[in-house]
């Protein structure tokens, strides 16, 4: 239905919200889009929520940086949920409300490697030393609920005081959840199952097989990959990165909710051409939807992670302006294609990465 309806409606005005001042690449975990169209964006860099209203006019920052109420240390990601923009700082998490005023701060317990908002609570992954979980906690970080529990394998980042052993495509885990908030898509450490959970409790916990070929591992581009590491991080930091190469490619590269609402798993190809960005390395996307049954690609989630949301007719898009500076574009669905060609990202860098 919500394809259809994009392409069958005959909006035709793009807005672009403007003077953002952000000129690091752009992703959607900087983005929030209300019911009503309003936008926030995440600038990681100086700490702030830039607010604009249903018309593009920036109406105000939220936030600033600091350790005080509403002051943010490390800002990492935005959410907009029911009514309320969550911004996900280090170690905690704060509740503005859509004019920007702190409604409340979230302590979360320690030691979470993922945290989502949900419906009912907040879904997150624990792990003591080997042994990992996904919980279930109330909204106030109590009366938790154990949805599975598996056991990792060994840390691949290990090393001495000032050394570092490097795998630059470590698998980990990825919890994603649907648009709603409800249902939730779970990759642990395993490579070939991905696990279904329904919070309201009314369809039973469901798993997508997927069939991946495992890829044998390109050295020379994980040297490659290295040294421009090392060039970005390593000095500034004092620390030293060595290899630590595996034999394989990870089966998955990367997952995301497409803002179509589908589960879009991207695996790794290991080509050859070790002048292909990191972020194009993949082979064919494979598309599901949250009860488990695959679907074809659509236009929006073709576009991957530039789209951050779609709202009625319009779907949001990440652009650069002729200025060089990053923010949103309010495309109508029926321009979707011709938008996306006309106005192409640059390749998201190993730099872009660091910095992010």
């Amino acid at each position: 239905m919500l394809s259809l309806f994009l392409f069958l409606t005959t909006v035709t005005e793009v807005l672009v919200f403007e003077d953002t001042e952000i000129f690091r690449q752009l992703t959607n975990k900087q983005i929030a889009v209300s019911e009503d169209h309003r936008v926030f964006l995440l600038d990681t860099a100086d700490r702030i929520v830039l607010r604009f209203d249903k018309n593009g006019k920036r109406t105000g920052d939220i936030g600033g940086p600091g350790q005080g109420p509403g002051e943010y240390t490390r800002p990492l990601r935005i959410q907009w949920f029911q009514d309320s923009l969550l911004v996900y700082d280090r170690g905690r998490i704060h509740q503005h409300d859509p004019e920007g005023s702190l409604e409340t701060t979230h302590h979360p317990p320690s030691g979470l490697l993922i945290i989502h908002r949900v419906t009912g609570g907040w879904v997150v992954v624990k792990r003591a030393h080997r042994n990992s979980e996904l919980v279930l906690f109330d909204p106030e970080f109590k009366s938790p609920t154990v949805l599975r529990t598996w056991e990792s394998p060994p840390s691949e980042f290990s090393g001495g005081f000032d050394t570092i052993l490097l795998n630059p495509v470590s698998s980990s885990v990825s919890v994603l959840t649907d648009r709603h908030s409800r249902f939730v898509c779970l990759k642990t450490d395993e490579q070939d199952t991905l696990h279904l959970f329904d919070l309201k409790g009314e369809v039973e916990p469901r798993t997508i097989e997927l069939s991946i070929k495992p890829v044998a591992f390109n050295r020379e581009w994980g040297k490659r990959y290295l040294e421009e590491f090392r060039t970005l991080v390593g000095k500034d930091r004092g620390l030293i990165y060595k290899a630590k190469f595996p034999e394989y490619f990870p089966k998955i590269q990367g997952m995301f909710v497409s803002a179509d609402d589908l589960i879009v798993v991207t695996p790794w190809t290991g080509a050859q051409d070790l002048e292909t960005p990191l972020d194009l390395r993949h082979g064919p996307k494979q598309a599901f939807r949250f009860d488990g049954s695959a679907v074809a690609m659509t236009e929006v989630s073709k576009a991957g992670h530039r789209i951050a949301a779609v709202i009625g007719p319009y779907v949001y898009v990440i652009l650069r302006t002729k200025q060089e500076d990053y923010t949103v574009a309010r495309v109508p669905g029926n321009l979707l294609s011709g938008f996306l060609k006309e106005h192409p990202l640059p390749a998201f860098t190993l730099e872009d990465f660091v910095q992010n």
